[in-house]
């Protein structure tokens, strides 16, 4: 699988209602895609497509994912030219809330997801099985804090 991000479209949806300005979120969104798995699989490829003409990037580490600028044209043109070229396009997918965008790549066969589908484990609450195990008491453990509530909330001293 390909998967292609409309760079600014993402932040856009996720970042700039914050006080950061475009290179800032830029930062921040290739934090969190070197951060987290989104792709499913690290044999998955990762683009992150931007309009206009690539400025520094200070970022510490070497990207796991390809970072293209559109240079001359605009960012959307470039995604359906990849979409278009592409061996297989079934096998690519299109992040962007663009409705433009999506009209253009599906008819050569891309599939399209969503902003914030695809960033959804950021927004997930954390998993119940996670937490269950986190909290999981022995007998022994649930007896001793059922005494100790009996004595604060009923008075009892002893076990009847």
């Amino acid at each position: 699988m390909h998967f292609i991000l409309d760079g600014y479209n993402i932040i856009n949806i996720l970042f700039l209602p914050k006080k950061d300005n475009l290179y800032q979120s830029r930062e921040r969104l290739f934090r969190i895609l070197s951060r987290y798995n989104f792709t499913g699989s690290s044999r998955n490829k990762l683009t992150v497509v931007f309009d206009g003409k690539e400025g520094v990037i200070d970022f510490d580490s070497p990207f796991a994912f390809e970072v293209v600028f559109s240079r001359e044209e605009e960012a959307d043109d470039l995604i359906e030219r990849m979409v278009k070229k592409s061996k297989n396009p079934r096998g690519i997918v299109v992040v962007t809330d663009d409705r433009g965008l999506t009209r253009r790549i599906t008819r050569y066969g891309a599939r399209v997801k969503a902003v914030k589908e695809f960033f959804a484990s950021l927004f997930a609450p954390p998993s119940y099985h996670k937490l269950k195990d986190k909290f999981d008491l022995t007998s022994r453990q649930i007896d001793s804090i059922n005494e100790e509530l009996r004595k604060l909330w009923l008075g009892e001293d002893d076990r009847v």
